[in-house]
């Protein structure tokens, strides 16, 4: 049996992914721990005897990280590139998740898109074996309304209009309203 290590393993899109491979005869290594991505020692001992990696770990939020850009970029960025070195050192080919929030001026967006790009640029440059992963707005079941994250909430759009609509209550809408996002189905993902 293929073990996969799995970052970022019990959040939304890590636990519905470890319950794919293990439906798909993969045996899934959980690794949740954001903060332990930013120590290469603990990333490489639980990559040790994998077969592949899939990177989902990260500091989520958008405008509740400010103030906190730093342990993003420990996270985001340099936790990533232990997982990419570990990947690389240990010769196994790697998927790295990009977001949909590209292009957002909030230390989550400009983190992740910095690591998606080092990713694609080592696939091309580097010769290493990274797939990106583009999972613009996943939904779907099992997602919270609210993510915890510290001292605050990160409020997810679909289960947050649906709980609010199911309860009468009106949609709150952050900016103009004329924002345009994608989304993908879970299972897609």
């Amino acid at each position: 049996m293929k073990r996969v290590l799995v970052t970022g393993s019990l959040g939304f899109i890590g636990s519905a992914v470890c319950e794919e491979l293990v439906r798909n005869g993969y045996d899934p290594v959980e690794f949740d721990r954001p903060d332990d991505v930013r120590n290469k020692v603990k990333v490489s001992a639980a990559m040790k005897g994998c077969d592949g990696v899939i990177n989902l770990a990260g500091m989520l939020g958008t405008a509740e990280i400010f103030g906190r850009e730093h342990r993003a970029a420990d996270i985001n960025i340099l936790g990533a590139l232990n997982v990419m070195d570990s990947a690389m050192d240990i010769g196994i080919p790697m998927v790295q998740i990009a977001t949909g929030h590209e292009g957002q001026p909030n230390p989550y967006a400009i983190t992740k898109k910095c690591i998606t790009d080092l990713a694609l640029a080592r696939a091309e440059f580097a010769g290493q074996r990274i797939t990106v992963v583009r999972a613009y707005h996943a939904y779907g079941p099992g997602q919270k309304m609210c993510a915890p994250h510290g001292k605050s909430e990160v409020r997810k759009i679909i289960p947050s209009f649906v709980a609010r609509a199911l309860t009468g209550l009106p949609l709150e809408i952050n900016g103009s309203g004329e924002q345009i996002i994608e989304l993908v189905y879970l299972d897609d993902v």
